[in-house]
């Protein structure tokens, strides 16, 4: 008797189980999306509404032992902060990298989206031509995110 009874009770408890799980109802749906790699993107510009675009400095006669400057606005275009850093690469002649100096007074700090930071170029003449009478090179700046 004892027996049957626990027979009819788990039999009752299966019952509820199954008739639980066919009230439950489920509602699914489909997920997508992008995965966007954030985007350092700057701009250099010669005014500071950011409307004129730098491509190219022309120092013009620059006299031995002196320091000329160049004022630009650099402007974050891109979606996350940035950090920049400044290179310089393909010099012409090829010994002027020795003794022509580009500097700026950009000082490390974090440009967040939309920033406009006033920098100035510097670039230093050596005191002796060392042979050189003209000079190309490209100034390189690095978006670093």
């Amino acid at each position: 008797m004892k027996l049957r009874r626990i027979i009819i009770l788990v039999s009752a408890v299966a019952v509820l189980v199954v008739a639980a799980a066919w009230a439950v109802s489920y509602i699914t749906f489909l997920n997508t999306g992008n995965l966007l790699k954030p985007e350092g993107d700057i701009g250099v510009y010669s005014d500071s509404s950011c409307t004129n675009e730098v491509t190219s400095i022309n120092w013009g006669d620059v006299s031995l032992g002196t320091t000329k400057n160049y004022t630009t606005y650099i402007k974050n275009k891109g979606t996350v902060n940035v950090v920049i850093s400044l290179n310089t690469t393909n010099w012409n002649p090829s010994n002027a990298k020795d003794y022509i100096q580009l500097s700026w007074d950009y000082d490390g700090r974090v440009l967040h989206p939309g920033d406009v930071l006033e920098v100035k170029f510097f670039l230093q003449a050596p005191s002796e031509s060392h042979g050189i009478t003209s000079f190309t090179f490209t100034a390189v700046i690095a978006v670093n995110v």
